[in-house]
């Protein structure tokens, strides 16, 4: 059968919805979904990059973790993450994902810094510890991320079957086109190896 065409997200109904479903209300789950959400649509990740494939089998050396936070600057957050699916011969988390401070809409940043500031992981179980987990510590699935994205879509009239999760993915790469990127910059900050992320934008 064929398989659905995603929409991207506009990073002002994304920021609507987010107010509206996940406020900053100061509490631990929230700031965990925001921080994931922003973090996936500014850095064009894969749901399969953000997330585990089940929640139960968390992953340290292949899932995000909060470990793979090397840097937060006032002006920047900067995260290691493992190749993508087109580079899988290589072994580690060997990809630099660096995300800038200010977005106007879009602040991964931000709400990374919140989210550390209210959901604190001690250092020696930060390579064990999903860099974004729900309430009960487990790590978010794609299935899950998937349907955050959609219930955040159909908060501010979308119809929500023409969004999943790398509708993220699609969004933060039609805002960076939006906005004037070099194409050769969006191709390297999605890592893709063809010119396929034209389709998206």
């Amino acid at each position: 059968h064929e398989a659905k065409v995603r929409r991207g997200v506009a990073p002002q109904k994304l920021r609507k919805a987010l107010d509206k479903l996940f406020p900053s209300n100061g509490t631990s789950e929230n700031a965990n979904v925001r921080a994931m959400v922003t973090t996936a649509f500014q850095a064009l990740l894969r749901g399969r990059e953000v997330c585990s494939a089940d929640g139960k089998s968390f992953n340290g050396e292949l899932d995000l973790a909060r470990g793979d936070i090397a840097a937060l600057l006032e002006d920047r957050v900067v995260f290691f993450m493992r190749p993508a699916k087109n580079m899988r011969h290589t072994k580690g988390k060997t990809v630099p994902i660096v995300i800038g401070a200010g977005g106007e809409l879009i602040d991964a940043h931000a709400e990374i810094s919140e989210m550390l500031r209210l959901d604190p992981v001690a250092r020696s179980a930060a390579a064990d510890t999903p860099m974004f987990r729900r309430a009960d510590g487990g790590a978010f699935t794609v299935a899950q991320l998937r349907d955050i994205v959609k219930a955040l879509m159909r908060a501010v009239g979308e119809p929500e079957d023409e969004f999943g999760a790398h509708s993220l993915r699609i969004g933060g790469a039609t805002a960076l086109f939006a906005a004037g990127a070099d194409p050769v910059h969006i191709k390297t900050m999605g890592r893709w190896s063809s010119d396929c992320w034209r389709l998206y934008v």
